[in-house]
């Protein structure tokens, strides 16, 4: 008989023995290469486990990813009343809401965000509820960068001295793009480097260019 999505199961076996490691009873599971776990799924809520198959956290989660972090490997990125769906490519959130938890099930942010992704070990780039855009320290949870801008993005690259595209009454479609709006320019502690006063700031190579200015 053909195999359904719904009878596919998880877990893993030995190569050489084909002794099961992991008991082959999960909906979803993939290997977080940053540590020695597995993010898994069982009834559309997700979870963690050891790479023996204990448990580290429940599967009460919309959906949970690694913080990718170099030095803090159990922390992970956690959401809560959003929905999930396989691309064919990966998993896709849509909705909801994000956090910080580690491995013990601690939240070390509030799940009050739209977006929330990890610069580095230190500082958190955000979209909250209210659809305002910021870099803020953690785990201080200090907000580094204007609140009140609705958009903000890194231009340019630099690994020690990110500049940041900051943005007021901007406009985002649905893949996240930006339109309209005024635009300046931040460091990483919130300095400002620009004003908002330039309808368009682009990166061209080492150099940072503004287009149209506003006034």
């Amino acid at each position: 008989f053909p195999v359904t999505i719904s009878t596919i199961k998880y877990g893993v076996i030995d190569a050489n023995s084909g002794k099961v490691l992991i008991p082959i009873r999960y909906d979803y599971m993939e290997k977080d290469y940053g540590s020695s776990t597995y993010i898994i799924s069982n009834n559309n809520k997700f979870g963690v486990i050891d790479n023996t198959g204990n448990t580290l956290l429940k599967p009460k989660y919309t959906y949970i990813k690694s913080a990718g972090l170099y030095d803090n490997k159990d922390i992970y990125l956690a959401n809560i009343y959003g929905s999930t769906k396989d691309n064919g490519y990966g998993m896709e959130v849509e909705g909801g809401n994000w956090g910080v938890i580690n491995k013990n099930g601690d939240t070390l942010t509030p799940f009050k965000f739209k977006e929330i992704e990890f610069e580095n070990d230190s500082i958190l780039q955000v979209l909250d509820l209210d659809g305002y855009a910021y870099l803020m320290q953690f785990p201080s949870l200090k907000v580094l960068t204007d609140k009140e801008a609705n958009y903000i993005d890194e231009i340019g690259y630099s690994y020690e001295n990110k500049t940041y595209l900051v943005g007021k009454e901007v406009t985002r479609d649905k893949n996240g793009y930006p339109s309209g709006g005024v635009y300046g320019l931040s460091d990483q502690k919130g300095n400002i480097l620009a004003d908002y006063k330039y309808a368009e700031i682009k990166s061209e190579g080492s150099f940072i260019v503004t287009y149209r200015d506003w006034e």
